[in-house]
């Protein structure tokens, strides 16, 4: 995964963000213009000028205030836009922390050879002896006095022996 891939997965979840909350303010139950929206569920009326009194929530469909139920107040055309667009919004969310986590599992693994030498000249304060052989470098040395003897291999990693 490339960065470039990762910003165009987050642009392609911005787009399906904006789609649902857009559909969502397009659906309003309370800004349209009858003076009256009717639940399918329980078939209470509600007055939408009362309505409009209640502040407007922009992140999730709104419930009937009687039965509590979030497709009542929609019709089934917009009950099914508004459900294909939160589930491509979840989706999307999944592959852009997929993404993210790979991305920065792979940056962390990155590490490269020369990394792993100059990590290991570093916290050698005294080099007795540098051994190369071709999986990792062997580093002899002293820390605070006493003996240490550490490796660098190819990919990275460090460890002491």
């Amino acid at each position: 995964m490339t960065k470039k891939d990762y910003e165009l997965l987050k642009e392609r979840h911005e787009k399906a963000i904006n789609r649902y909350f857009n559909l969502l303010q397009q659906f309003n139950p309370y800004t349209v213009k009858a003076k009256y929206v009717t639940c399918r569920k329980c078939g209470s009326r509600f007055n939408t000028s009362m309505m409009l009194k209640q502040p407007l929530s922009t992140s999730a469909p709104y419930k009937c205030p009687v039965c509590k139920n979030s497709e009542g107040l929609y019709s089934q055309t917009a009950n099914k836009r508004i459900k294909q667009a939160y589930e491509a919004y979840l989706i999307s969310k999944k592959k852009v922390d997929k993404a993210a986590a790979e991305l920065t599992s792979s940056e962390n693994d990155t590490r490269t050879f020369t990394d792993a030498c100059n990590e290991c000249e570093d916290r050698l304060e005294i080099i007795y002896k540098v051994t190369n052989t071709p999986d990792f470098r062997e580093y002899h040395g002293e820390i605070g006095g006493d003996a240490l003897v550490l490796r660098a291999y190819k990919d990275g990693y460090v460890c002491e022996k």
